[in-house]
């Protein structure tokens, strides 16, 4: 059974596109680069097949890759666990999600995944000079979240960042 073309443009997919992108670079130079390029591959597919209204991939054809995938990360690594291994096969799953998503709670999905890998960034590296670079992913993440999830979908951009500075400004007493 073939699968329905996405209807309309995603709210938010190119938001969720550049959060995940922000939450893989402290990752990208301790895994292989092909997890990379498959990620970037599978981002820009779906960016292309949302301004097109291309269909999206055939369910089988997803779970093969998926099988495609778990057997390469154990090709290379051995092993589905650690750090390195996790957060290949952790990049690799959000591709697999990406070429599913539809509706609102598939982005969300994709966003956790790159709260995750934000996370797992601070078990490889806790330096001060890395900590803009995690704010300002954690931050677009956030804002990306508000985006797929706005009352308006023509909320301007400005509005929602605002939006997402003032809640983080709130929430930054209980981080710290």
């Amino acid at each position: 059974m073939a699968e329905p073309a996405t209807t309309g443009r995603m709210r938010g997919l190119d938001w969720v596109l550049g959060a995940l992108v922000a939450a893989i670079a402290p990752h990208v130079l301790h895994m292989p680069a092909w997890v990379s390029l498959v990620l970037l591959a599978v981002g820009a597919w779906r960016w292309a097949a949302d301004q097109r209204g291309w269909p999206l991939v055939p369910r089988v054809l997803r779970l093969v890759l998926v099988a495609v995938f778990a057997l390469a990360i154990l090709g290379t690594y051995r092993t589905l666990n650690g750090i390195e291994a996790g957060t290949s096969f952790l990049v690799l799953m959000a591709a697999a999600k990406l070429l599913e998503t539809r509706a609102a709670r598939d982005l969300t999905v994709v966003l956790f995944i790159a709260w995750f890998l934000l996370y797992a960034a601070l078990l490889r590296e806790q330096s001060l000079p890395y900590l803009p670079w995690l704010l300002g992913s954690a931050f677009l993440t956030a804002v990306a979240l508000m985006r797929v999830h706005a009352s308006s979908a023509h909320a301007p951009a400005r509005h929602i960042l605002r939006r997402t500075a003032l809640l983080m400004l709130q929430a930054a007493p209980l981080a710290i």
